[in-house]
């Protein structure tokens, strides 16, 4: 054939190439839906137009909530998620701060995502703080937390630290976030995220600092916890600093029973008795400890690779070491008691 010829054959094959963009522009059209179709009408109610000057919010909002009904239906959870987001936006907009939060935390229940759930929470979290409603803030970041603990550990965890950070440090004040450092601090520890664990006890510090003789027993257990995490890391050197920037912050910690039993462990490691320390963790003194750290105490194991050193060097100065082996073997089989231990 000529080349004519060959612009005659191409002509069918390109109407045929339209047609087949023309259909495929039809199908897009009729496989749209219901959901994609509200949403896309939403979004319309809240543009203007020549004959529209301004949003039309409410027809909007109720384009919104059938958008998320559709949706939900059709089993797509993050566009639910991204109608419902809109929809809380426009409560945000009229000034409904609590309606809003409450609106998209029950959503974010239904949303599999960890991420986008997340993300609402933290929306609607932050809304009831902008109201003044600190509580109820920390409660749905917790509460958002709990819901990660099984499938996102490092959601679940950045979620707890953020309700405690809710909470304002303020000087002379009664502490007031006591439920939610308990739940955060359980949670955290069960996901083993030991160094975020050591972040929330530092941080409720804070809240302790500001009336410290009000909460004394409470910061002496805190410290305590916080050298059991870092032994319980395999970071022996870390635990050493943790008692001694305890002895030295704290008044009358390296006196107070928590503090002998600290210097208990540490002058164990020091002398390179493995058995006396793993003794010593598992003691009943530290049932005094919260739950999960108690837990985590008794299943560190001593480590023959551990900071003697640092451990020598702490224990000369708290504790008597003695190197007369008889001595040493009385000591070890005697229970290790911390009496005066009562913060019930």
């Amino acid at each position: 054939a000529d080349g004519s010829g060959g612009g005659r054959e191409r002509l069918p094959e390109a109407l045929s190439r339209e047609g087949a963009t023309l259909r495929g522009q039809r199908e897009h059209v009729i496989i749209m839906s219901e959901g994609e179709k509200k949403l896309a009408e939403a979004k319309k109610w809240m543009t203007t137009t020549v004959f529209r000057w301004s949003p039309d919010v409410h027809k909007a909002m109720q384009a919104y909530e059938d958008a998320a009904k559709a949706f939900r239906r059709e089993g797509k959870l993050n566009k639910f998620a991204e109608a419902k987001t809109e929809l809380s936006k426009l409560l945000y907009g009229q000034g409904r701060l609590l309606k809003a939060g409450a609106d998209l935390e029950a959503a974010a229940v239904e949303v599999t995502d960890a991420k986008v759930a997340a993300k609402m929470y933290e929306m609607a979290a932050g809304w009831y703080l902008e109201k003044g409603s600190v509580d109820r803030c920390a409660r749905t970041l917790v509460k958002a937390g709990r819901k990660f603990e099984d499938s996102d550990a490092k959601t679940a965890s950045s979620l707890m630290l953020k309700a405690m950070k809710t909470y304002p440090v303020v000087e002379g004040r009664r502490v007031i976030n006591m439920d939610t450092y308990n739940a955060a601090l359980g949670s955290i520890m069960r996901l083993k995220r030991y160094g975020d664990a050591d972040e929330c006890i530092k941080i409720q510090l804070q809240h302790w600092a500001t009336k410290p003789s009000d909460y004394a027993r409470y910061i002496m257990k805190a410290w305590l916890s916080r050298m059991v995490i870092k032994f319980a890391e395999n970071d022996s050197k870390a635990a050493i600093a943790v008692l001694n920037e305890a002895i030295t912050k704290v008044p009358g910690f390296a006196e107070s029973a928590f503090g002998k039993l600290a210097i208990k462990a540490v002058e164990a490691v020091a002398r390179g008795q493995g058995e006396r320390f793993n003794t010593v963790l598992r003691g009943s003194e530290f049932k005094v400890l919260d739950n999960e750290v108690a837990r985590l105490a008794r299943k560190v194991e001593y480590s023959e690779a551990w900071d003697k050193e640092s451990a020598k060097a702490l224990a000369a100065k708290y504790a008597e070491i003695e190197e007369n082996a008889e001595m040493v073997a009385e000591e070890a089989a005697a229970p290790v008691t911390t009496d005066e231990l009562d913060i019930s």
